[in-house]
């Protein structure tokens, strides 16, 4: 994996960014990352480790908001259009674990625009929350952006324009 991301790196030159799940460290302990292979990933730089990366595309601010388990929620900005990802549940998965669960109020209450979570392995379609979506990232290849992933779940955004308040947003396919 890490030669693949070498190699593609080198062909278009893009940086990848990556928040720690329970299964990449052991005893689902973020103490323990340093031994993984996503920790020696981020010391050496291979990939980075999402906390927050605003980008500008024209005269739009995105923000990307790395959310690991047991955090406490990061506060979205007023000024850009506000992606969180993160690794836990949504409220309506059986595990009912607070480090492992957002809730639709804590959402809402974060000014996110867009939610992206990794650990739920079920299919589901968008949910619509006080003019936000809320993903999982197979959705977003398979129902949300029309494409056809594998089964690894990998999924990769471009966005090509975006503005706070959904007055305009575009994905490339």
């Amino acid at each position: 994996m890490a030669g693949v991301e070498q190699e593609s790196r080198l062909f278009d030159g893009h940086t990848t960014w990556a928040i720690p799940g329970n299964h990449d460290c052991q005893y689902s302990d973020l103490e323990y990352l340093d031994s993984s292979a996503l920790g020696n990933w981020f010391e050496t730089g291979l990939v980075k480790r999402l906390s927050e990366e605003v980008i500008s595309i024209e005269k739009y601010r995105i923000q990307f908001l790395g959310w690991e388990f047991g955090d406490l929620l990061p506060k979205a900005s007023a000024d850009a259009f506000s992606v969180l990802v993160g690794h836990a549940f949504y409220e309506s998965a059986p595990i009912k674990g607070k480090d492992l669960v957002i809730t639709e109020d804590e959402i809402v209450e974060g000014g996110y625009d867009i939610v992206v979570l990794g650990h739920d392995h079920a299919k589901y379609s968008p949910i619509t929350l006080d003019n936000g979506y809320f993903l999982f990232p197979r959705l977003l290849q398979e129902n949300f952006l029309g494409w056809k992933g594998g089964d690894s779940g990998i999924t990769s955004l471009k966005f090509k324009t975006a503005a706070c308040g959904h007055s305009k947003l575009h994905f490339e396919n």
